[in-house]
């Protein structure tokens, strides 16, 4: 498999007139510069990025790497033909040979680093690192996959028949793409909303924890169901602040939830544990399915649902200051998707502060003044993006490769929250002290009270 590199095929040969009378099956040899170039990305992609890789999803990127790479270089080399109307002379043979070896030493070396990173990975983030002979075996199978695809087209010689096994390649895979992504798409859109609801401590339990005196918290939640439009749930919201009296709280959150109407536990814990209990967290629904498929159909529906929320709780903190009666401090909070819906809602919106926790990298030089933000570095949500297809963004922690280094990150994507707590994208205790950041509580929490208060966090996640 490491030697497609060093076949003794011509880089470049003369162009010959096609065959019309013999039919006689022929054998195709790979091109030259094309197989060179895919063994190269592929090195590049074996080695390290964010997160440990799984061998099958490391198997599978190395098939899109290859067969992308090859695809590319074979479309721009007949490109290239077309315009000389002929091709290039070949190169020496020794050349070939010695470019060759190169690329398959390059190759190897990579594995072999790649392979060492993994290991060094998988201890940063405390994970059981990836067996090394299912790793040599998933990346010698990735690459044998590719070169049986890529000879099989070859061989096939009628242009009309190689476009309709494309279209059928094509099709399959977005018809497979499409069944995983209905097998995930479907969420109850009440259950979110009620596992929050259900979630709020009582005063006892805080003041049991921190030993001072606690309130219950207010909590408020608008489901997908509960209004027909984003500006219906948004006054429905408000209303029901009222009715709660969330708005003689202390402090007002408004947390902007992830594609599935989640929140997570711990942040609510944390902010009401540290303030006492005297708050009011208001959640509103702008959709009913994984935060991965919301991302595909847009992220309009977050914004927009985050922005009318935000207009309809301004409004009303407007009444109360010129009827002379108490305001709540207003923050603003979200994670993932729902980071990137609140804080392209805040744009323009320089008066209220927010807490960011696991943002995506499109959204990154959003976050301004008075705005915090909780990323780990092992993080790929945050270092992931569609413009590191075709550009370096200021977030990817690695030189950047053009396509392999979007491909890493979109792979590291897929273990993004299998990782323990404290890494990845999966955050618990760190909402305590981005809380105490952003809004400081009445006091400070002791030592001994502060371990208690994350062992709540622990337990909540």
């Amino acid at each position: 498999m490491l030697l497609l590199a060093a076949s003794p095929t011509p880089l470049v040969e003369p162009l010959r007139p096609p065959r019309t009378a013999d039919r006689s099956p022929r054998h195709v040899r790979p091109h030259g510069p094309a197989t060179v170039l895919a063994l190269l990305a592929s090195a590049a992609l074996l080695l390290p990025s964010v997160l440990p890789r799984d061998p099958m999803v490391q198997a599978v990127l190395l098939v899109v790497v290859a067969l992308s790479t090859y695809g590319l270089t074979r479309l721009v080399a007949a490109g290239g033909e077309r315009v000389r109307g002929q091709r290039a002379a070949p190169w020496p043979t020794a050349a070939r040979c010695v470019l060759g070896a190169l690329t398959a030493a390059v190759l190897v070396i990579a594995a072999v680093v790649g392979l060492l990173g993994q290991r060094v990975l998988a201890d940063v983030v405390r994970v059981t690192p990836p067996d090394g002979w299912t790793q040599a075996v998933s990346v010698l199978g990735a690459l044998g996959v590719a070169r049986a695809i890529l000879a099989l087209f070859d061989r096939v010689r009628r242009t009309r028949v190689r476009r309709g096994v494309a279209a059928v390649v094509l099709v399959a895979l977005t018809l497979s793409s499409g069944v995983l992504l209905t097998r995930f798409a479907g969420v109850d859109p009440h259950v979110k909303g009620h596992q929050f609801l259900a979630s709020t401590p009582r005063a006892e339990d805080i003041g049991a924890v921190t030993g001072r005196p606690a309130r219950t918290p207010v909590r408020v939640y608008v489901g997908l169901d509960d209004a027909p439009t984003a500006r219906a749930r948004a006054d429905l919201a408000v209303r029901e602040l009222r009715r709660t009296g969330a708005l003689t709280r202390s402090l007002l959150v408004v947390a902007i939830p992830t594609g599935t109407g989640w929140v997570n536990p711990s942040s609510a814990a944390a902010v009401e544990y540290l303030h006492d209990g005297d708050t009011a967290i208001v959640v509103q629904q702008y959709a009913a399915a994984s935060s991965f498929l919301a991302y595909v159909q847009g992220t309009d529906a977050a914004s927009d649902s985050a922005r009318d929320l935000l207009d309809a709780v301004g409004r009303e903190l407007r009444v109360r200051r010129r009827a002379g009666l108490p305001v709540p401090t207003l923050v603003v909070t979200g994670e993932s998707l729902g980071a990137i819906g609140g804080l392209t809602a805040l744009a323009g919106r320089g008066d209220v502060h927010g807490l960011w926790v696991g943002v995506p990298a499109q959204v990154h030089d959003r976050v301004g003044q008075g705005q915090t933000t909780l990323v780990h570095d092992t993080d790929p949500v945050a270092a992931w993006s569609p413009g590191l297809l075709w550009r370096p963004t200021p977030t990817w922690p690695h030189p950047w490769v053009p396509l392999v280094s979007f491909v890493q990150a979109t792979g590291d994507l897929v273990g993004a929250a299998r990782t323990p707590f404290g890494y990845g994208h999966k955050y618990s205790r760190e909402y305590l002290a981005g809380w105490e950041r952003v809004v400081p509580g009445p006091t400070p929490l002791p030592g001994a009270v502060r371990a208690r208060v994350e062992a709540v966090l622990d337990a909540v996640r």
